[in-house]
């Protein structure tokens, strides 16, 4: 492996977004799914966060002594206290019901010793859980991580004097948990100060923490419904602009769940539908999850292709373009089309897209040889552009949309062999937005995650692996809280499927529409 300019300077990691492509299908989906991100699975903590903050607000509106670093302190050890709360209610609750589902709670690994002691002991008596909360910077993952699709529901607000602030959403949903959860003696009092937890006191309340179990306290589950529904405001043209979106995805997902199926299912039949159809007749919803998936498609075809690539400049010790290419033809033996690979990369393009299944991106094993993967990719990315063709105007234009850089490559060079494409794709569509994507972010003061830097035409190694895949979607997560709120019901192999109540919901929606 060779050494390069700032090796042993900064440390080097793999890095998510090489190419600097996935962003592009991430905010797609983030303009249709509201403030739901990756990382925000459970709907309750949409509801415990607000509780929590009027309670804390609460019990603390009288102390004028407190500057808003050693206020902020104290409430992110109430968070680190709610978590371990939530682990072991939904625990109880789980031994009586192997039904309840634990999936989406965080801190699990962060608290297992204490929760161990719990359990062993039935009691412990603690006031600060982690080590790290009595420094001023930090921030409770639970916080961290719901506090924006909070903000998104109208759940939070942000406060120039304060940690954070409660608008009328958030209030009401405090006020209706405060009705059955009493401060006294019981969880409450120990969340807000910390001390003594017994199994007594879990077992009493646990209902009320359980992650999956918001119908036990129905004015909790209702105000959660309305959310996900209605915008919180009518001043903001961001927000009744995001609701329509969200709610236009909800009454896509709810009308296809006559029969049980996964969010990815989803995905996958909107993008088969979409390309048998004009743009017309495809409602905006359906147009943004289609272009979401092909994005998707087009960015693990170019990450593939660098993949393969970077394998290939480590073996030469750093080569061209070319080069790499032409050591992809002497080293493929077979592809996924004709027992002779090499054909294929000297085929001219109008004849081997011939020989591409429309399905290949479901049904083909992604291979392990570096020729075989560049020609997989190559594949993919002509599948993609013939699939867009009738659709690709009416769909999003970005800055630098590589995307349709390569489908323009791929169109130029229709009539050219397959190895010229893979060639010209690979210099302006994965290599360009490599370097610049990671340059750009090093000067920025990030890590290191270069997979090769050029001297002249020549590209040299820096011997970091390369992995190609899909962004993760969100969809999964909004699933999840729709059927954490009743809007649909969840099974336990993943998939969902409607509810009694589905279908006034989707009544709903439409009259909201």
């Amino acid at each position: 492996m060779n050494s390069f300019w700032n090796k042993g300077e900064k440390e080097i990691i793999q890095g998510l977004d090489v190419l600097g492509l996935r962003s592009i299908d991430q905010h797609i989906e983030t303009q249709l799914l509201a403030s739901i991100t990756t990382i925000s699975i459970r709907a309750r903590y949409l509801s415990l966060i607000p509780w929590i903050v009027g309670e804390f607000f609460d019990l603390y509106k009288d102390e004028v002594n407190l500057d808003r670093d050693s206020f902020r302190q104290l409430l992110m050890q109430v968070f680190d206290r709610l978590e371990l709360v939530l682990i072991l209610a939904t625990n109880y609750e789980k031994s009586l019901d192997s039904k309840v589902l634990a999936t989406g709670i965080i801190g699990v690994e962060v608290h297992k010793e204490i929760t161990d002691e719990f359990n062993e002991k039935g009691a412990i008596d603690i006031v600060i859980l982690k080590e790290k909360s009595t420094r001023n910077n930090y921030i409770n993952p639970t916080y961290g991580t719901y506090y924006n699709p909070c903000r998104g529901f109208g759940l939070l607000e942000h406060s120039p004097t304060a940690p954070v602030a409660l608008p009328p959403n958030g209030i009401a949903i405090y006020q209706a948990r405060k009705k059955v959860i009493k401060r006294d003696d019981g969880v409450l009092s120990w969340l807000l100060h910390g001390g003594h937890l017994t199994k007594e006191m879990i077992t009493q309340e646990a209902q009320y923490f359980s992650i999956d179990n918001i119908s036990s306290i129905p004015e909790e589950m209702q105000l959660l419904q309305e959310a996900f529904l209605n915008p919180f405001t009518e001043e903001s043209n961001d927000v009744l602009e995001s609701y329509v979106k969200f709610n236009g995805t909800k009454l896509w997902i709810l009308d296809q769940l006559n029969e049980p199926k996964r969010p990815q299912d989803l995905i996958y039949e909107n993008y088969d539908y979409c390309i048998m159809k004009e743009a017309i007749n495809l409602t905006t919803i359906e147009l943004n999850w289609f272009e979401f998936e092909l994005r998707r498609r087009v960015h693990f075809s170019l990450e593939l292709l660098l993949k393969a690539l970077s394998h290939t400049l480590d073996e030469l010790n750093g080569a061209t373009a070319v080069q790499v290419v032409n050591n992809w033809l002497e080293d493929i033996k077979f592809s996924n089309n004709i027992e002779d690979g090499i054909e294929h990369y000297n085929a001219l393009m109008s004849d081997y897209q011939h020989s591409l299944d429309d399905n290949m991106y479901y049904n083909a094993q992604i291979p392990e040889n570096s020729s075989e993967q560049a020609l997989f990719a190559i594949s993919i990315l002509e599948v993609c552009r013939r699939q867009s063709t009738k659709l690709l105007d009416s769909i999003s234009n970005v800055e630098n949309d590589y995307m349709r850089k390569t489908f323009e490559i791929l169109e130029e060079l229709y009539d050219s062999k397959v190895y010229k494409s893979i060639v010209k794709i690979t210099n302006f569509c994965v290599v360009e937005p490599h370097l610049k994507t990671t340059l750009r972010k090093m000067g920025q003061g990030q890590q290191c995650s270069l997979r090769f830097f050029p001297e002249g035409k020549k590209l040299i190694p820096t011997g970091i692996d390369t992995n190609a895949g899909v962004s993760g979607s969100r969809l999964n997560n909004t699933m999840r809280m729709m059927a954490d709120i009743d809007f649909c019901m969840a099974l336990q192999n993943g998939k969902f499927v409607k509810n009694d109540i589905t279908n006034d919901v989707i009544d709903r929606l439409r009259e909201i529409a």
